[in-house]
């Protein structure tokens, strides 16, 4: 057989079905002379397959978690117990990851006063309609200084000073929605 052809289909089911009977998938494909790879790849052209090993996958999972309780009722050695149960553990897990498998939560907490908010835009609006602008450092690198250390304007601090019209030639256009 080439080595681009993926297995036959017949195949593929024979060593699925002593997967499902309890041999490691290394057994089942050394069983019928298959390398594991050549196995996976086959299962991309054969969905209704692909679909009876994940079945057989998470089977296997809820196995391995019963193995685990055996072990732990019944080994004499507590350290080897312990690493028994571990690998099984893993293995449970990586097979079906929503029952075994560990899940990891986030979990933010952000505070956010809907009222605070909307007087902060008022209040900005107001300014805006008003012609104020806050207060900047004049100069160019004095300017890029400033709003590189303030990367938030916090609107109780900034201070804001009137436009003066003569040295404004012409007058502020803002969008109609301010208006």
């Amino acid at each position: 057989m080439g080595k681009n052809r993926p297995l036959q289909r017949r195949k593929v089911k024979y060593i699925l079905e002593r997967y499902e009977n309890g041999d490691t998938m290394v057994d089942a494909c050394d069983h019928y002379g298959v390398g594991t790879q050549g196995f996976y790849v086959a299962l991309e052209y054969h969905d209704d397959l692909a679909k009876r090993y994940e079945a057989a996958k998470v089977a296997r999972s809820r196995d391995l978690a019963e193995e685990t309780i055996h072990i732990a009722d019944t080994e004499k050695d507590p350290a080897k117990a312990r690493n028994m149960i571990k690998s099984r553990q893993w293995l449970a897990g990586k097979f079906n990851r929503r029952e075994f498998g560990d899940h990891v939560i986030h979990e933010h907490e952000h505070k956010l006063s809907l009222v605070e908010a909307l007087e902060q835009g008022q209040h900005r609006l107001e300014t805006l309609r008003r012609g104020y602008k806050p207060q900047v450092p004049t100069g160019g690198q004095q300017a890029i200084a400033h709003a590189r250390e303030a990367s938030t304007i916090d609107l109780e601090a900034t201070t804001v000073e009137p436009v003066d019209a003569e040295t404004d030639a012409e007058p502020q256009k803002y969008p109609d929605w301010l208006d």
